[in-house]
């Protein structure tokens, strides 16, 4: 195993330096200067991660303190209503310590401190590793662009990732473009009420495989829709042909609880809700926090 791997460093060592010599003395100065910028936004971007982790640990002393001091004005605000009572000595200890009591159980559920402080790292964490992915593709596109200084794959540009129907496709350096299939088109938000689901006319079940006795179904239930019966969804969601769903079973075609063929079935979806949808362009480059591009089935009235 360790031979084969240092077999797979020599062929990238030997691919790199024959790929380094094709250049011309122009190409690799001007390589050189791009990723030195690649560099040095790296390190103003990393400034940035641990700009914004201190700026949120001082939010997170901010927030405590001022639960604290509400916590204690309720806590005064108990104490003198138990002092103003005229309480026996037994009563009075007894509500001083409900006041005590629930000061600390607020303190300990709604203050905390190191909780926000937890949520903070793990922002800094993913916005460095955010950083290094970043700097990785600069370096990869200092040498992609000068190679192909004007390559473009229609309205994209290299680099550009963009929805095209149900695949996530992304623009190479070369100007060619490679695609790949997303599963259920994008969407992933299947949550329907049995009630929404049948009030629109649709079908709410699993979704199944086989004949009665060897009936095969998912564990989720769905609301199908199209197929033999027609089924319809909810206003607000979307027949999805293009599914992909978990069911123990290789025998073809969508079945009903009693085994009967229901024909050429889709499941409801529900819309995401993109921000330029209806502006008259189809905005179809994905963004960055994982938010689908628009396409022909989440914004036809863009993108037909």
């Amino acid at each position: 195993m360790r031979g084969y791997l240092i077999f797979i460093i020599i062929g990238l060592l030997v691919a790199s330096l024959v790929l380094a010599a094709a250049f011309t003395p122009e190409q690799k100065t001007a390589i050189s200067a791009c990723k030195l910028d690649c560099k040095e936004t790296k390190k103003a971007a990393f400034l940035g991660c641990v700009a914004d982790q201190d700026i949120c640990k001082d939010a997170c002393v901010q927030t405590y303190d001022t639960c604290v001091a509400t916590a204690e004005d309720t806590r005064q605000i108990c104490l003198q209503d138990c002092a103003s009572q005229n309480l026996t000595s037994g009563s009075f200890s007894s509500c001083t310590r409900q006041c005590e009591g629930s000061f600390r159980e607020y303190k300990r559920n709604e203050c905390d401190l190191s909780g926000c402080r937890s949520i903070c790292n793990r922002e800094a964490v993913l916005c460095k590793k955010t950083v290094r992915a970043d700097y990785r593709w600069c370096g990869i596109a200092c040498v992609g662009n000068t190679l192909y200084p004007n390559a473009t794959c229609g309205a994209y540009r290299p680099g550009d990732q963009f929805v095209e129907d149900c695949k996530e496709c992304e623009c190479n350096f070369d100007g060619t473009t490679s695609c790949r299939p997303s599963i259920n088109c994008f969407y992933s938000n299947f949550t329907i009420t049995e009630t929404s689901c049948l009030n629109a006319g649709g079908l709410f079940q699993p979704v199944c495989k086989g004949p009665y006795f060897r009936l095969r179904c998912t564990l989720e239930d769905y609301c199908i829709c199209d197929g033999l019966g027609q089924y319809a969804c909810p206003s607000d969601t979307f027949c999805l042909h293009n599914f992909t769903v978990r069911v123990k079973s290789d025998l073809q075609g969508y079945r009903g609880l009693q085994g009967e063929e229901i024909g050429d079935i889709g499941i409801c979806a529900q819309q995401p809700e993109l921000e330029h949808c209806g502006n008259g362009v189809c905005d179809a480059l994905l963004i960055k926090d994982g938010t689908s591009g628009e396409n022909q089935f989440n914004c036809p009235t863009d993108c037909e």
